[in-house]
């Protein structure tokens, strides 16, 4: 059975102020949420999918100085998933999407590579580095013919479980992916989340099964 979560990690300016340290040691902290969902969603419980809400390509605008902290824990992290080849390993397929056209050319370096590495991969991590709702439906508007062609072309799939982290706002996210999603809050900040954290939540969502079948039928 298919099952995609998406996560949207949040809260690191905010852990790096509370903690007093450099936004550079938070970002570092905080992308290791990567593996550490992969661990727990794909390979531990068998999920099929884990989309990773980094950045929207609104986030590429800021000029608070936070923007070379996240490239710089980007690269050193996709670089030590890379060269432990954990993706191609576990049988995990990378793909990343991007609509700001403002990634460093290390980010995209690396991001090429792992998508080259893993192609092979029987389920997916997929990486949002700047994504645009707008970007994806106009695009996938101006490439069909009909609705249904239409629904095929946007870039993700149904979503069954949203996560983020202290707050629940979508983020010029995929919402049309959310429609039938289950909605859970981490009432932590990204740096800090454990694999207990992970374990509450999904107990949490396997708690609210029949609840969800019994309110609406396409969780049958």
């Amino acid at each position: 059975m298919e099952k995609h979560i998406l996560f949207m990690p949040d809260g690191n300016r905010r852990y790096a102020t509370r903690e007093n340290i450099s936004p550079e040691k938070t970002y570092q902290k905080g992308a290791k949420s990567l593996e550490l969902f992969s661990n727990f969603f794909l390979l531990e419980n068998d999920w099929t999918q884990l989309t990773m809400h980094f950045m929207s390509k609104y986030t590429h605008e800021r000029d608070d100085g936070s923007l070379n902290p996240i490239y710089g824990a980007m690269i050193k992290e996709f670089t030590y998933l890379h060269d432990s080849s954990y993706f191609d390993k576990n049988k995990i397929k990378f793909q990343w999407i991007d609509h700001s056209s403002k990634l460093p050319a290390e980010v995209v370096e690396i991001c090429q590579s792992l998508e080259e590495k893993t192609k092979t991969g029987v389920k997916l991590s997929l990486n949002l580095l700047g994504y645009d709702l707008e970007t994806d439906e106009r695009n996938a508007f101006e490439q069909s013919k009909n609705y249904d062609e239409f629904k095929a072309i946007r870039l993700i799939s149904d979503i069954d479980l949203v996560i983020r982290t202290t707050e629940m706002r979508p983020s010029k996210g995929p919402v049309y992916a959310m429609a039938q999603s289950q909605m859970l809050l981490l009432q932590k900040l990204n740096p800090e989340l454990e694999r207990t954290d992970l374990e509450k939540i999904l107990q949490e969502y396997n708690s609210l099964v029949e609840y969800r079948q019994t309110t609406n039928p396409i969780h049958k």
